[in-house]
């Protein structure tokens, strides 16, 4: 094969880079998506766990949801491509933040039935091997206590001694 059939030969012979260069500023663009992704699912993993925010505080979560919704719909409707602050994207992000911290605080104050739970609600962990629970009967038998001596080094009636085998049922 001549080294001007394959791409790697051209591209020797022709003296260019195998992979495009990238500008600085779409690298950050790059990490700072990373990071946000990085960062939104920790939270939400946080949040979620047994006894997290969003079992005992689901309203508030929701909204803080809904706030992060509108912060970024409004923001790119302010600030995208040929929009009124396109060329002054500070400015378009700070009102797109007033925008959405109005709406959370107008949220907050309106949701039906408040926002807040404030009574203690017992913490459920489910089982781990995915089971129901034993229903509880009440013609159930107590279990028994073992006899035990009262005093602290008195010895154990119940126990064989390990050098005898023990009882034949």
């Amino acid at each position: 094969m001549s080294p001007r059939t394959t791409a790697a030969g051209r591209r020797r012979l022709s003296r260019t880079p195998a992979y495009a260069k990238r500008d600085r500023r779409e690298v950050f663009e790059a990490v700072g998506v990373v990071l946000v992704i990085l960062a939104g699912t920790g939270i939400a993993i946080w949040a979620m766990r047994p006894g997290g925010v969003a079992g005992r505080q689901p309203r508030a979560l929701l909204l803080g949801i809904i706030a992060v919704a509108v912060l970024l719909v409004v923001g790119r409707l302010l600030v995208g491509p040929g929009r009124r602050f396109a060329d002054r994207a500070r400015v378009g992000w700070a009102i797109a933040l007033g925008a959405a911290a109005a709406f959370t605080v107008v949220g907050a104050a309106l949701w039906p039935g408040g926002l807040m739970i404030t009574e203690e609600q017992p913490l459920i962990v489910p089982d781990p091997l995915g089971g129901e629970p034993p229903p509880i009967d009440a013609d159930a038998p107590e279990l028994e206590e073992p006899d035990l001596p009262s005093e602290p080094d008195a010895p154990v009636t119940d126990i064989p001694p390990a050098d005898e085998p023990p009882p034949a049922p």
